[in-house]
């Protein structure tokens, strides 16, 4: 059982949230957490996450579900998403790791994806698409059902999506860079 730190009426609720966290002395973690969000963190290793207010998660052995939800636009760099997924390792029961609107890598090398790492899944929803590591090429694969219509559409389907100009500004979002880089690749490796 996880317990939410909100009002004492939602203690059964299976959901921490961090955002709360406030309500509870700062070294304190139900031992059958089984759902964790997170709205930040500084950084992550196999022992620990640490948050950006220096509290520490540790390695929690009911915890089936960690979700990262940033809602900053801020890129979480390539050390930080392998810190996460060496502390994903160590959670025994841990079944599904989301990042939700987070800007992250878009491939990450295959050596830092573990076996174990291949047992977990793993999801990124940047903002209104979903995507999944592909952990044998350390690459984000869509879940949208787009891709699967341009794909059964075939190579004309391609030629139509591409055969325009692609801006990339300074003043674009980094996320919305992000997602036509993003674009790009998908619609690249369909040669």
């Amino acid at each position: 059982m996880a317990s939410n730190l909100e009002p004492a009426e939602k203690k059964s609720s299976r959901d921490l949230n961090f955002g709360k966290l406030d309500l509870v002395p700062k070294s304190y973690f139900p031992p059958d957490i089984t759902i964790l969000g997170l709205p930040s963190f500084s950084s992550a290793d196999q022992h620990c996450i640490i948050m950006e207010n220096e509290n520490r998660v540790p390695v929690l052995s009911a915890l089936e579900d960690l979700q990262i939800h940033t809602n900053k636009g801020e890129e979480l760099i390539q050390d930080q998403v392998k810190g996460l997924f060496s502390f994903a390792e160590q959670c025994k029961r841990l079944k599904n790791l989301s990042f939700i609107d987070c800007l992250l890598p878009l491939s990450l090398p295959v050596d830092s994806l573990s076996q174990k790492l291949r047992i977990i899944q793993v999801s990124w929803t940047p903002t209104e698409h979903g995507f999944h590591l592909d952990s044998s090429r350390g690459k984000w694969v869509s879940n949208s059902k787009e891709a699967t219509t341009l794909e059964t559409k075939g190579q004309n389907s391609l030629r139509i999506l591409c055969s325009s100009t692609v801006y990339l500004t300074k003043t674009s979002s980094k996320q919305l860079q992000r997602s036509t880089i993003l674009l790009l690749e998908i619609a690249s490796s369909h040669n």
